[in-house]
């Protein structure tokens, strides 16, 4: 990612880091486990510091602002954080 230099997530980027999660065919009950993988807290959302700590595991250190940037493209009641039908439209978006 940050091929650019910019220090900035795009929404493809974010796609393709999440592709080994998935098959290739989006499955709900697929993009349910990796939901519930990134739900740290078991909340039924996730946050941007979820997100965050994530991203920082697999090796990709983005910043709050952009990832809170990636969450509000689809983050349809604005509050910040991904429900998990959130979740399915971000995955879903790029097919």
């Amino acid at each position: 990612a940050d091929r650019d230099g910019s220090g900035s997530l795009t929404f493809d980027e974010f796609v393709r880091l999440m592709q080994p999660v998935f098959t290739g065919r989006y499955h709900d009950e697929e993009l349910w486990y990796a939901f519930k993988k990134f739900d740290l807290d078991n909340s039924g959302y996730i946050t941007v510091n979820e997100l965050k700590k994530i991203l920082s595991s697999i090796g990709q250190n983005y910043s709050e602002s952009q990832i809170a940037a990636m969450i509000a493209s689809v983050d349809r009641d604005g509050d910040g954080k991904l429900s998990f039908q959130d979740f399915v439209r971000l995955m879903k978006s790029s097919n």
